[in-house]
Formats: structure tokens, C-alpha cells, sequence
């Protein structure tokens, strides 16, 4: 069971919470990796493949916000939004040397966990709602 995942996180677009719930299942195996004191293994093995996923799933979602196209003004704002995510993760690992493996890894925890969840309880669900309004996609 997992401890970030909730009802409240549900889209109601199966593509959207197969992903999200893939990427917090990764993101919960970073925590786990740090909490039993493997921070170098959960920055060095894990990090790059939650980076790819993340990369993976922002073109699926931003494949789907084009679908929508021009009815969705918030579509160059979303993103700006994941361009930004994936540069604070960029610029924190860049920090690793002067911060160290712990204080990075903690850093990066605490920013994974709250961007992903702020960003799916408000833009994704915002996302998700006209992509079901016009029928673009179908819950389940």
C-alpha cells in the first residue's frame, strides 16, 4: 500500500494514474533506499530511472494536453511547470558535491513528494477534467 497515493490523487483518466502511481511507487523506493542509509545507491541507480520516467510521462501527458489544443489555454503553462521540475532536479543534483549524499537526497525526497502531489491534486486534475468534459479520453 502506498503512503503518498490517495483517492484525492485520482484523475479518473487510467493513463494518467497507471503513471502517476508508477512514479510514486519509484519515488517510494528512493525513500526507502535512503531510509535504510543507501542514499548513494537511491542517487546513483534510482534518480536516473525516475528521471527517465518522469521524462516518459510528461511527453504522454503533454501528448495528451495537444490533443486537447486550442481548448486548453494552460497547455504552454504545464509545460513550463514540468520544464521547471526537471530543473530544480537537475540543479539539486548539482548541488550533491557541496551538499553531500544525505542532505541531497533528503532535499530531493522532500521536493519530490511535494511537487508531485501538489502538481497532481492541481494541474493534472484540472488537465484530467477537460480531457473528460470533451470526451478525449474515457474513465474507467
Amino acid at each position: 500500500m502506498s503512503k503518498l497515493w490517495n483517492d484525492s490523487l485520482t484523475t479518473g483518466v487510467p493513463q494518467m494514474d497507471e503513471q502517476h502511481k508508477a512514479l510514486i511507487s519509484r519515488i517510494e523506493t528512493f525513500d526507502a533506499l535512503c531510509a535504510s542509509g543507501q542514499t548513494h545507491r537511491a542517487l546513483d541507480e534510482l534518480l536516473p530511472q525516475l528521471k527517465d520516467y518522469v521524462q516518459y510521462h510528461f511527453s504522454e501527458e503533454e501528448a495528451l494536453m495537444q490533443r486537447l489544443a486550442q481548448d486548453y489555454g494552460d497547455l504552454q503553462l504545464h509545460m513550463a511547470i514540468h520544464q521547471r521540475f526537471f530543473t530544480q532536479v537537475v540543479e539539486m543534483e548539482a548541488q550533491r558535491s557541496q551538499w553531500g549524499d544525505l542532505q541531497t537526497a533528503m532535499r530531493m525526497r522532500t521536493y519530490l513528494h511535494d511537487w508531485l502531489v501538489q502538481h497532481i491534486a492541481g494541474t493534472d486534475q484540472a488537465l484530467a477534467r477537460q480531457l473528460l468534459a470533451q470526451h478525449l479520453v474515457f474513465a474507467r
